[in-house]
């Protein structure tokens, strides 16, 4: 039997539950924000990447990859759902802040070192490779656009909406 650290992990749970219950709380109260979650809205962030938009979107941050160019990829959603977070130059100086808060702050590194695991991310979106077969995904150049503060998240999809929204 494997021994578990349980109270770091309800710890984490807790925190997890909490992040994504302000989630749902953000979009009870402005529902017409530009603001969308990976697994439940994957249709709407589909039409916005081929649209080449920009959005806010709620996503977990888990598995990442380094690419050809030093890049660095980050995978979110499902397989049938797949969406994914880009960071040109990830592996290199230039995204050494964006890495750092990504690896420090999020990205889980098993039992013993919990991380919050969701963040909202604000960016232009795109396909890749192509808007016909591609995946959507966010591109991150700046730490800026990454948050877990619910408010801050809202400001940003407010602020990305053509038009007047209520609050």
């Amino acid at each position: 039997a494997v021994m578990r650290n349980y109270a770091a992990l309800c710890t984490w749970w807790d925190l997890r539950a909490r992040i994504i219950e302000g989630y749902r709380e953000v979009k009870r109260r402005v529902p017409e924000a530009n603001l969308f979650n990976t697994r439940n809205d994957y249709e709407k962030l589909l039409e916005i990447a081929k649209a080449g938009q920009e959005t806010t979107v709620f996503m977990e941050l888990r598995d990442f990859t380094p690419t050809s160019g030093d890049h660095m990829l980050f995978f979110t959603g499902s397989r049938e759902q797949p969406y994914q977070l880009f960071v040109p130059g990830g592996n290199t100086e230039s995204g050494a802040d964006i890495m750092n808060l990504l690896l420090s702050r999020y990205v889980a590194g098993g039992e013993s070192e919990p991380r919050r695991s969701y963040a909202y991310v604000t960016g232009k979106t795109k396909m890749w490779p192509d808007a016909e077969t591609g995946r959507p995904e966010i591109v991150v150049t700046d730490i800026a656009q990454i948050t877990d503060w619910a408010g801050a998240a809202l400001e940003r999809a407010i602020s990305t909406v053509p038009g007047p929204v209520s609050t």
